[in-house]
Formats: structure tokens, sequence, C-alpha cells
């Protein structure tokens, strides 16, 4: 092992270990612009087009056709929070299914249990037992769908650049060291940490290969956006 890769250990260890503590504060530099999604059609499109379904309730093609589409704006926020946590590439390339997906989201704290368990429920009635879905079905998976994009909102409604995780003395006072600097890459893929003990503090990168860690910090990353 090479001085340097040892010192890159202790370093993330050290952060690690900063991250336990609970007596901490959390702050951010974001753009009020919402995080860019590469796709053309949203999850927002999808849900639309459900609705207009939804309106026609005589024929059972329009309901195949609703729940069809509320699956389809499910996959694609499920993709766009990928996206946002840097991971949707590997995804890609190893062929995650939706289970393989939602799963990364619930170790990072994403998604709840009880909300996984609703969707995966409906998405299996249709795609897997043909069942012939009524109305009040299709409709309560709308609002299934409707609540899993109303928690998810928050991760993409703005686009967060740096997050800044500080310890508070008992007094409520922020010392000056040490700091933590937390800046993901959605785009490449890595988080780059920067404990900052003193002015001159060097950045590692957590790479997505380094799974353990990575999720780690990201857990941390969702706690503080849902906390905030």
């Amino acid at each position: 092992m090479t001085e340097e890769k040892k010192n890159d250990e202790d370093e993330l260890r050290e952060i690690l270990e900063f991250l336990q503590r609970k007596i901490e504060t959390t702050a951010y530099q974001v753009s009020d612009q919402p995080f860019r999604i590469p796709f053309e059609l949203k999850s927002e499109d999808f849900m639309r087009f459900a609705r207009r379904d939804l309106k026609d309730t005589t024929e059972e093609r329009s309901l195949v056709n609703a729940l069809s589409n509320i699956k389809r704006a499910i996959d694609c926020r499920t993709a766009s929070l990928l996206c946002f946590f840097g991971v949707y590439d590997r995804s890609k390339k190893e062929d995650w299914n939706f289970p393989q997906s939602t799963d990364f989201l619930l170790k990072v704290g994403v998604l709840a249990p009880n909300i996984l368990r609703k969707i995966n429920k409906k998405r299996n009635e249709l795609e897997h037992d043909f069942k012939k879905p009524t109305h009040e079905e299709v409709t309560d998976f709308l609002d299934i769908a409707q609540l899993f994009f109303a928690f998810t909102e928050q991760f993409l409604q703005k686009t967060y650049e740096v997050f800044e995780v500080c310890l508070v003395t008992r007094g409520g006072k922020i010392p000056k060291f040490p700091w933590l600097s937390i800046e993901i890459d959605s785009q490449k893929g890595f988080i780059k940490l920067k404990l900052q003990k003193s002015s001159n503090a060097s950045a590692i990168e957590i790479p997505v290969s380094d799974e353990e860690n990575y999720t780690k910090i990201l857990s941390r990353i969702v706690k503080g956006i849902i906390n905030r």
C-alpha cells in the first residue's frame, strides 16, 4: 500500500467517524434551478397521461393504459433519482432492474419500505398476473405514485452543489474547525470530501465503485436534505 493511499484511507475513516457525531448542523450551497434530468419525457408527463387515461371510465384499455403510465412515471422518477445520486450510468451498465434500483434508494434513505411494498405489489399484479385492473385499484396506485413523487421532489427541485457539515458546541456556537464539505458530481459519479481541520485541508474522492462508502456518504446527504 502506498503512503498516499494509506493517508486517504485514514482520512476517510476520520470523516466517517466525524459524520457519526450527533451534534451537528448542515448548510447547503444550492442553485434555485431544478436538477437537470437528461430525459425527454419526465415523470410528470407520464402522470399527466395517466390522469387523462383515467377520465375514460368505460374502457378496460384506458385503465390498463393508465396503470402502465403510472408505472412509467415511477420508473422515470426512480431513474431521475439515480441520476441525482450519480449512479445512473452504473445502473445502465449493470442492467439494474426495478428492485435493484429501488433497493439502492432504500439503502441511502430515500424510499420508505411501506411505499416500496405498495409500489411493487401493484406493478407485479399488472406485469405478472395479467390481472384486469379496476378503476379503484388504478386510482389507488395513482395515489401511491403521488405520495412517492411528493416525497422525492425535494431532491430534484433544486441543484445542490456543496453540503457543509459542522459540529455545534453545547452553547450553540459553531467553531471555525473542524467542518466537512461534501460535493457530489452527479454526472461523473463521485463524491468529493474535504475535512477542514485547518485552512489547507486536502480533498479525497469516493467513486461509485466504492459502493459501501459511497452509500454511507449519500445517506448523510439524504438525511440533511430531508431534515432541512
